[in-house]
């Protein structure tokens, strides 16, 4: 019976781990973003602003627009990510009962 409960509360676990590590993803590119334009860097090469654009909309589905033409600059793709960044917040809370999500994230 043990193994059935604990079986039990790691499927609960599993969508807020998924979350937090898709924050995670979400996170490490807007840093990079940033640093990209600390260095001087004003607009995204062409594969990368497709990455970005997937990126952002497989958190939100109402980018689809966008995604399809991706704008060049990172200002932009910023925006794209920080929308889908709270979408996944939004998401974090509702399965953790409304506690903070930055907590053990890292």
């Amino acid at each position: 019976m043990i193994e059935i409960d604990y079986a039990r509360s790691a499927s609960q676990l599993v969508p807020r781990r998924l979350a937090q590590l898709r924050l995670q993803v979400l996170d490490r590119v807007l840093s990079d973003l940033e640093h990209m334009r600390l260095e001087g860097d004003r607009t995204l090469p062409p594969t990368v602003r497709a990455v970005i654009a997937d990126l952002a909309r497989a958190h939100d589905f109402t980018l689809e627009a966008v995604a399809d033409a991706p704008s060049p600059y990172i200002t932009a793709a910023e925006r794209q990510l920080l929308v889908a960044q709270e979408h996944v917040m939004r998401e974090l809370a509702s399965l953790g009962g409304g506690r903070p999500v930055w907590e053990g994230i890292g």
